[in-house]
C-alpha cells in the first residue's frame, strides 16, 4: 500500500534483491479474485461507514488486467465499460 496525493494505492510489489534488481517474486497477499474482491469490499464498507447513502465515491478507482479482476471491478457501481479488459 502506497500513499499518493492523500490517496491510497493497494497493489502487490515485486521483490528486489540486494542489488536492487527484481527477483520476479511477488510481495503481497492480493493475488486471486477472492483477495481482490475482499480488498474492494473493505474499501466500499469504509465509504459506506462515512456516507450512509452508500454511493460509490468518485475517487474510488479499480484498475485490473485479468479475469481475476472482474469480481472486484463489478463491485463498484459506476465504471467505464470501455475500460474493461479486452480478451
Amino acid at each position: 500500500m502506497s500513499h499518493v496525493n492523500a490517496g491510497l494505492i493497494f497493489s502487490n510489489e515485486l521483490a528486489t534483491g540486494e542489488d536492487g534488481v527484481s527477483t520476479g517474486s511477488i510481495v503481497g497477499a492480493v493475488q486471486c479474485a477472492r483477495d481482490k474482491a475482499a480488498v474492494m469490499q473493505g474499501l466500499l464498507q469504509q465509504c459506506r461507514d462515512k456516507d450512509p447513502a452508500g454511493s460509490t465515491p468518485a475517487g474510488l478507482v479499480y484498475i485490473g488486467d485479468s479475469v481475476s479482476d472482474l469480481k472486484a471491478l463489478l463491485m463498484v457501481r459506476t465504471f467505464n465499460v470501455c475500460a474493461l479488459v479486452r480478451f
